[in-house]
This record gives C-alpha cells, structure tokens and sequence, in this order.
C-alpha cells in the first residue's frame, strides 16, 4: 500500500522503521515479509536491505541471488535460443528441467546440474522427434521411447560425432551419483570438466539437430 501510494516520504519512513527494527534486534516475520514486498516493487534495487534480507533468511536471499536478478528472457537472444524455446514450447517439464539446470550450475553443482540437464535433453529429444514427424502417427511426444542409447543414436544419426557423445554422456549419466548407484563420478577428481565438455556437446546435437530438421 505504501508503494502505490507513490509518496516517497512514506516509503522512506518505512524503510527507516524496518532498518530501526533490524539494529535494535527485534525483526520478524512480519519484516520480512514487507522487506520482500518492497524489493519486487523496487525491482530489488536496496542493497543495504537486501544484506539485511539474507542476514536473517539465507534462503529467501538465495532465491533472489539465483532466480531474481536477471530474467530468465535475457538468455533469449539468438535464432538457437529461439529454436530451442519452439522445440520445447508448451513442455513445462522440460523447461523447469532446463531452468533447475541452469541454477545447479551456477551454484557450481555440476553433478546435479548434468543430472537435470540429461533429463532435459532426454525430453527435448522427444519433443523434436515428435515436431519432425519422426514419431509417425503419434498424438503427443513419446517420452517413454527416449532412454536407451539405441533411440538417441538412431534420432541423431548423421551428426557428426554422435554416437560417441552419446554413448559418454549416458556413461556419465550411469556414473553420476545422483542419477545411479555405480556413483563412480565421486572417485573421478576430473569430473566437472567432463560434465561440462558433455554438457556442451549434447547442446551442439539438440542445436544441430533443430537446425537440420527446421525446427
């Protein structure tokens, strides 16, 4: 209410009244909540209040530091993002995959960032066999038909590389810890850079692929 009022008396007033409270050690709740109010509407402009934020909720703080500062929409900007956002269109399991993704690894969690992206890639590969008309007579993606090496490497044949990326990132997939029991990944002091390396390739066969198929 104090936002919409547009007087900047107001909300300078309450401002200086949360900042009383947070020295004088009796935050709550109740400040929270409108410290998270006014940061949306300021489009989380006030540092000194933000640093209070995370003082006294780290993980409301991280939801800001992760998901908050930058649209998602500024990723958007070139003809591959575009195909990649019309392969998907109205998958929301796959765009919440690739976005989780994208979190992990910028939190450099790149066992769970793969772990979510080679599902990711799993469901876009349906999606663009399905838009291909690959699938035949199907009515929706078959997302049950892409697991197995057998169906990736069949869907991507052509491209060049492709089998041999295939095969490492099901490896990896097999090796991850969070993905299977092998965890073999924990013993393995070089495996963010392989994740990464796969990661990349498997983003070079979704492009190539889109591209190819004039998605």
């Amino acid at each position: 209410m104090v936002m919409r009022s547009g007087n900047d008396n107001a909300v300078k007033a309450m401002l200086n009244q949360l900042f009383i409270r947070e020295r004088a050690g009796v935050w709550n709740s109740y400040d929270t909540t409108i410290a998270i109010a006014y940061l949306i509407q300021s489009k989380f402009q006030h540092i000194d209040l933000l640093k209070v934020l995370r003082e006294h909720n780290e993980d409301l703080y991280a939801y800001y530091y992760y998901g908050c500062r930058r649209s998602f929409i500024h990723q958007i900007k070139g003809e591959r993002e575009n195909r990649l956002l019309r392969c998907i269109e109205s998958d929301g399991k796959a765009t919440f995959l690739y976005f989780m993704s994208l979190c992990e690894k910028n939190r450099s969690n790149y066992l769970s960032s793969y772990a979510y992206y080679k599902n990711f890639f799993d469901r876009i590969s349906a999606d663009m066999a399905f838009k291909s008309g690959r699938d035949g007579g199907c009515k929706r993606p078959n997302y049950k038909g892409y697991y197995k090496e057998k169906a990736f490497c069949s869907l991507y044949q052509g491209i060049d590389d492709s089998e041999e990326i295939i095969k490492k990132a099901h490896e990896l997939r097999n090796a991850n810890p969070l993905s299977h029991s092998s965890a073999g990944l924990i013993d393995d002091n070089s495996s963010s850079a392989s994740l990464k390396d796969i990661h990349k390739k498997l983003d070079y066969l979704v492009d190539e692929y889109s591209k190819n198929n004039g998605l």
